[in-house]
């Protein structure tokens, strides 16, 4: 079986939604601690959590999870890249690394488990769900390109060129939830998907 380690992303400053998103109240925990109770329940070997601009409350959330946490000092430098480039080295071998984006509480365990499942019978290299044609996360990357991913420029906002290279290695898997199209970025987008407390 080829092992997998999820890579949580929960480093970005939140400047769209003005205050710190992850720690928002979602159903009995936080938004992020949604995310990570699925990346707990998911088929991934392994987790890790990479911290930047709420450091201490994300390093806490990650923690009562029983998940590893690493900080990112370089998380205002495009994010995304600078944290994945910090997680890379830090994988056991041969795991794939799985980016999980930290402000999509809506994925359940089961539409990640279909990311691995997929990576795991093919022999793609880049592995990403869609919902109606439309390309979503997590999104799945295989070990052999740990070394293009760290040599991506810094400052780049996502690994774009990376997944450009390599089109014809990339299997699109579609999934029937639109949450691989949701983050949760806006104070809009909180109070259109946040649980309500039935009364």
């Amino acid at each position: 079986m080829k092992p997998v380690t999820a890579v949580v992303l929960a480093a970005g400053a939140s400047k769209r939604m003005g205050r710190a998103k992850l720690s928002l109240p979602w159903g009995d925990t936080t938004m992020l601690g949604a995310v990570l109770r699925v990346v707990n329940a998911c088929s991934a070997e392994n987790a890790l959590v990479i911290t930047g601009a709420d450091a201490s409350q994300t390093a806490a959330s990650a923690a009562a999870a029983a998940l590893p946490a690493m900080h990112n000092p370089n998380y205002a430098n495009g994010e995304m890249v600078s944290s994945l480039q910090l997680a890379l080295p830090l994988l056991e071998p041969e795991h794939a690394a799985l980016v999980v984006l930290g402000d999509m509480p809506l994925l359940s365990a089961d539409l990640i488990d279909t990311v691995i499942r997929a990576y795991r019978q093919s022999q793609a290299l880049i592995i990403a769900p869609t919902y109606k044609g439309q390309r979503g996360h997590p999104v799945l990357f295989a070990p052999s390109l740990f070394g293009e991913l760290l040599a991506l420029p810094s400052g780049e906002s996502a690994p774009r060129a990376v997944v450009r290279r390599h089109v014809a290695e990339t299997l699109l898997v579609p999934v029937e939830s639109d949450a691989v199209l949701i983050d949760i970025d806006t104070p809009n987008a909180y109070e259109q998907f946040r649980p309500k407390t039935v009364r």
